[in-house]
């Protein structure tokens, strides 16, 4: 048997028959409910084993507390399950999503959206904190857990990170994400900072994230290269673990750890931790011929550039100064309980103080 009902006028005629008949339905087997509120068309189908009412045109109804919007939808009964076509889009709470497709799935408590889908998550004050675009986006409204699948663009407008992968899991109650497939994380501030790796996972309730396995961190003139690192995001501190590898234009650095602190995702100072080892040359030199090994070292950088050097244990060190106008060239080679490397704005060689059991050599070159 097929009705068909069309036009405003019969519209509150056909709202109480519909509510009516599936409240009688979840009176007896049925454990499930909707309202209509509103819909162009309206048909009502029997078929074997199920009935199934085809909405049509500027569809918003609420079904298992979810609202939803869409061109067209089909609620099936018995099955109780329901599909939307075109511009969907479902709001559960602070949480909204939509696609071009989605079905939901009562018994199971399941969204499945397809096509140009989306996740919002929005905080107390009903502002948006997360935003996943997607192929494909599940959402297992059960245990609080979205899935994300193909093209995946996510950011946390906190935090000001955006995220691009191919596969991503979130937890919404834990607070716990994990991005798989090639996973880019930027840092868009006034500047870029962009993190690579083969996995990232997210610890949004502790402000912190890892990523495992090749990892890569560019900004605008340096690359570090490591196996894993952990991010300190109220710190602005990574640590990486793994031969970690700092490399700029004038200068590499090497060491078991890397602490590595940013400002605006420029890296202000690195923390070599243990047997650190540094090369690097002046802006008149062509190769990295000055270079220092350590315990421990740490450099510190003015908008990338090497500015200060403060090393402890010193091992060996080759440090050349380029001839000046005020002074002469000269050659450091030194071990020392401390050595303190000061440059200045072109990241020429301009001052090297030694301090306690220092041993080696002091000279200067011949003028030319």
């Amino acid at each position: 048997m097929r009705a068909k009902l069309s036009g405003k006028s019969v519209f509150l005629l056909l709202l109480f028959c519909i509510t009516s008949t599936f409240a009688l339905a979840s009176s007896s087997k049925s454990t499930h409910h909707y309202l209509l509120k509103n819909a162009d068309i309206v048909k009502i189908d029997k078929v074997i084993n199920d009935t199934i009412t085809i909405l049509t045109g500027n569809v918003n109804l609420i079904y298992d507390d979810i609202e939803f919007f869409a061109d067209n939808a089909q609620i099936f009964q018995n099955k109780k399950r329901i599909k939307l076509t075109g511009n969907v889009k479902a709001i559960d709470d602070t949480l909204e999503a939509g696609a071009q497709k989605a079905t939901y799935l009562h018994k199971e408590n399941e969204l499945f959206l397809e096509r140009r889908a989306y996740f919002i998550e929005k905080n107390s004050q009903m502002q948006k904190q997360k935003h996943i675009r997607a192929d494909k986006i599940n959402y297992f409204r059960g245990k609080k857990l979205v899935e994300a699948e193909g093209n995946i663009f996510a950011n946390d407008l906190a935090q000001d990170m955006n995220l691009m992968c191919g596969h991503f899991k979130y937890d919404i109650e834990k607070g716990y994400g994990v991005a798989r497939n090639n996973p880019e994380l930027t840092f868009q501030r006034k500047k870029t900072a962009k993190i690579y790796s083969k996995q990232m996972e997210f610890f949004y309730n502790k402000h912190k994230f890892t990523a495992t396995y090749n990892v890569r961190i560019e900004t605008k003139d340096s690359h570090t290269n490591a196996r894993f690192l952990i991010y300190f995001q109220d710190d602005k501190k990574a640590v990486l673990l793994g031969n970690p590898e700092f490399h700029s234009d004038t200068s590499d650095a090497f060491a078991m750890e890397f602490h590595i602190f940013f400002n605006e995702e420029t890296i202000d100072k690195i923390f070599l931790i243990k047997d650190g080892e540094i090369h690097f040359r002046s802006k008149d030199q062509t190769e990295k011929l000055n270079y220092l090994f350590a315990d421990k070292v740490m450099l510190d950088l003015e908008n990338e550039k090497l500015y200060y050097i403060n090393a402890e244990e010193v091992t060996k060190s080759f440090l050349q100064q380029s001839k000046t106008k005020e002074k002469e060239p000269y050659i450091n080679k030194l071990k020392a309980k401390g050595l303190d490397v000061f440059f200045d704005d072109n990241e020429n060689l301009e001052k090297v103080i030694a301090s306690e059991n220092i041993k080696g050599i002091y000279k200067f070159l011949p003028k030319e």
